[in-house]
């Protein structure tokens, strides 16, 4: 007989639930599993996404460290022309107040030089073939002598109006290239200003799409916080179901184990009975089949 078969009534009614019961738990076991393994991809596969998040945000970071570098950079490019072109324009001013005094202050021409050289020369070619009077030579002598003078102070006034005249173009071309060096500097700010505002517009750009990436981040922090947080709760109730189980059957094995040691008990050989109580057996046996060969027995004579 197995201990099974020597449970009593209530025993096997319970042991019948405990299997039920434990059947119940395998089922509820397979289906926690699931989930809970379901939640634990879901915590790997959020992992894995914050790790390409953070990636890419690092990236973005790097790019838009260069990015303020560059802009920085430019500042302060901006900052080293502006005082150029100030001190160009200062110099600039200085140059048109040169020009403006040199073209007001130019000497004027004599306008007849060209008259004298021609007198000069005719008074000249007079004085060597005419034979003249000696005061009227004199006279043609001493009106030479102011008219190479005249000549002379009009062929300096040339020179001095002609040195004038190169002063004051080189004055205007000094100007020129001041206002050239001006235009270029203007147009080399307006080209890093625009460069800089290009900058600028990426880098707003690059500050939403970051912040887009840390709202992700925070998400997916959340859906990993949660999503273990979940497969926590699963692992306390698989934990618990096991508890539950292995509390059955040890509950079980303790009651077969009673039951086995009670079907010991009563299946336990008798001793061997001693040869004068087998004796008197005998003879109770022979004598009780006696009386049942005879009729009922009376008690008490």
């Amino acid at each position: 007989m197995s201990p099974r078969e020597n449970l009593s009534e209530e025993d096997r009614a319970e042991e019948a639930r405990d299997r039920q019961r434990l059947r119940d738990i395998d089922s509820r076991l397979r289906t926690v599993r699931l989930r809970r393994q379901t939640h634990l991809e879901a915590v790997q596969r959020c992992s894995a996404e914050q790790k390409v998040l953070a990636d890419v945000q690092s990236t973005q970071e790097e790019g838009l460290e260069g990015l303020h570098t560059d802009h920085r950079a430019i500042g302060r490019k901006l900052v080293q022309l502006r005082n150029e072109r100030d001190a160009l324009r200062a110099r600039s001013d200085e140059l048109v107040g040169n020009v403006r005094m040199l073209r007001q202050t130019a000497p004027k021409r004599d306008p007849r030089p060209d008259a004298l050289r021609r007198e000069v020369a005719e008074l000249e070619h007079r004085q060597q073939t005419t034979a003249l009077p000696l005061a009227e030579e004199n006279a043609l002598i001493s009106h030479l002598r102011v008219l190479r003078r005249q000549l002379a102070t009009a062929d300096q006034g040339i020179e001095q109006a002609r040195q004038h005249e190169l002063k004051r173009k080189a004055a205007e071309e000094v100007l020129r290239r001041h206002r050239d060096e001006l235009d270029r500097l203007g147009d080399e700010m307006k080209r890093l200003r625009a460069q800089r505002d290009e900058i600028m517009q990426t880098m707003r750009t690059r500050l939403v799409e970051i912040g887009q990436l840390v709202a992700s981040l925070r998400e997916k922090g959340s859906q990993r916080e949660k999503a273990l947080a979940d497969a926590e709760g699963l692992y306390a109730e698989i934990y618990g179901l096991e508890q539950e189980a292995q509390d059955i059957v040890r509950r079980s094995r303790m009651r077969r184990d009673e039951a086995r040691r009670t079907l010991k008990e009563h299946t336990r050989p008798r001793a061997p009975p001693r040869s004068e109580d087998a004796v008197l057996a005998r003879e109770a046996e022979a004598n009780l089949e006696e009386l049942l060969k005879r009729g009922r027995v009376r008690l008490g004579g």
